[in-house]
């Protein structure tokens, strides 16, 4: 939930070489989530017209004092509705995120794969960024690698599949 990593091996029967490594720390499937939530935070605040600093201040992982309950509550729920969202989304076109009582207001939104999409692209293109220097620094061409494998969660999301498939080949996706 938390980084991506790309690594280039070579595999000789049991014999496995690291070639090239590097990672993100600060692109995992928490910073997609997190996306999601800021997108349905304004959906909030345009909404309710409140002033939602103090939520999105939260969201910013920073420590705030005297945070009240029903904040705290609030964010709990956004961040398991924009989790299951995303998964929704890496099988469906669209999504239905509802909260019937959440800040004073209720939040009923659908929420598509192309919009998503949209709100991703950021961090899809670090992903592809983070490939790529990998690729020059071991000093190969896409051309050299014989196999892509995607694992954990945020490899089931169709753009990033579709961007590694545009950059480097069609990836494999480990279960």
């Amino acid at each position: 939930g938390g980084t991506f990593d790309v690594s280039i091996l070579k595999v000789k029967g049991n014999r496995f070489e690291v070639i090239a490594v590097d990672g993100d720390f600060h692109l995992g499937g928490d910073d997609f989530d997190l996306l999601l939530v800021e997108h349905l935070v304004e959906i909030l605040q345009k909404q309710t017209k409140q002033d939602m600093g103090i939520f999105r201040a939260l969201l910013t992982k920073e420590k705030k004092e005297n945070v009240s309950k029903e904040l705290l509550l609030a964010k709990q729920q956004l961040k398991e509705i924009a989790e299951q969202a995303k998964k929704d989304l890496s099988e469906s076109d669209t999504t239905h995120v509802q909260v019937p009582n959440i800040l004073g207001t209720s939040l009923d939104e659908e929420i598509s794969l192309k919009a998503y999409n949209r709100l991703i692209t950021p961090l899809v293109d670090k992903t592809v960024a983070k490939m790529n220097a990998v690729l020059k620094a071991a000093k190969m061409k896409k051309g050299d690698i014989d196999r892509v494998i995607l694992v954990g969660g945020s490899t089931r999301n169709r753009l990033v599949k579709e961007r590694v498939a545009e950059t480097i080949k069609e990836p494999y996706i480990s279960e």
